[in-house]
């Protein structure tokens, strides 16, 4: 369907890279470095933890269901139009 990138062929990312956890292993190298450069940071800066700390995932759905449920509260005709 000439989707493809020009200077980009089918052997970009071959299927060796792939089977071979290379791209696994990349991703873990730059996220080991980017870690290593906030240092202590992430330990004191609740904003950076919460953010970037186990369970960060979590914590932004649960805030995005709050944040949701007392915009509902604060503009109910908005809600009723939308519904």
């Amino acid at each position: 369907m000439n989707h493809a990138i020009p200077g980009v062929n089918a052997g970009y990312i071959t299927r060796h890279k792939l089977l071979e956890d290379h791209l696994r292993g990349q991703q873990q190298a730059v996220s080991s470095a980017m870690f290593a450069a906030l240092g202590e940071s992430l330990s004191k800066t609740p904003s950076l933890r919460d953010w970037l700390g186990p369970g960060a995932t979590r914590r932004a759905i649960e805030k995005a269901k709050v944040d949701q449920s007392e915009r509902a509260a604060l503009h109910p005709a908005v809600r009723r139009r939308a519904a």
